[in-house]
């Protein structure tokens, strides 16, 4: 049972840095369109960076509280079991496995956490270059180096 849990907080592991990814990709496509605006109108991209920035924390603070939770559900689950193991077997050998779960909890927890923070500052360093591009050149130019930017991120 405790086999199963570590295969389902790894599965859920991978989904939330795969939804991660495509959030970092929409919002760099979002910024990229929103460059090709810009050259028209710098207000008002300006405040659609602001916004765009402002969901990209939101939406990373949320997945942040939702593995949290998800790993605390599957340790929860994970320590049931090992009572259930323990019932069968020596209570070392569950009190082992119980601890390399909730080991591999704490792992997954902190790999997702800096996963999302690095998404964050990368597309904030990435929004803030293109911000100053468009306040200090304001013509064609943008366009092309936030697309040459937006590649060497991705």
């Amino acid at each position: 049972a405790v086999v199963n849990v570590v295969v389902v907080v790894i599965v859920v592991v991978v989904v939330v840095v795969v939804v991660v990814v495509v959030v970092v990709v929409v919002v760099v496509v979002v910024v990229v369109v929103v460059v090709v605006v810009v050259v028209v109108v710098v207000n008002v991209v300006v405040m659609v960076i602001v916004v765009v920035l402002v969901v990209v924390v939101v939406v990373a603070m949320v997945i942040i509280v939702v593995v949290v939770v998800l790993l605390l559900l599957l340790r929860i689950v994970s320590s049931s079991s090992g009572i259930s193991i323990s019932r069968s077997s020596s209570s070392i050998s569950s009190s082992s496995i119980s601890s390399s779960s909730s080991i591999v909890v704490v792992v997954v927890v902190v790999v997702v956490v800096v996963v999302v923070v690095v998404v964050v500052v990368v597309v904030v360093i990435v929004v803030e270059i293109v911000v100053v591009i468009i306040v200090e050149v304001g013509e064609v130019v943008v366009v092309e180096v936030a697309v040459v930017v937006v590649v060497v991120v991705v």
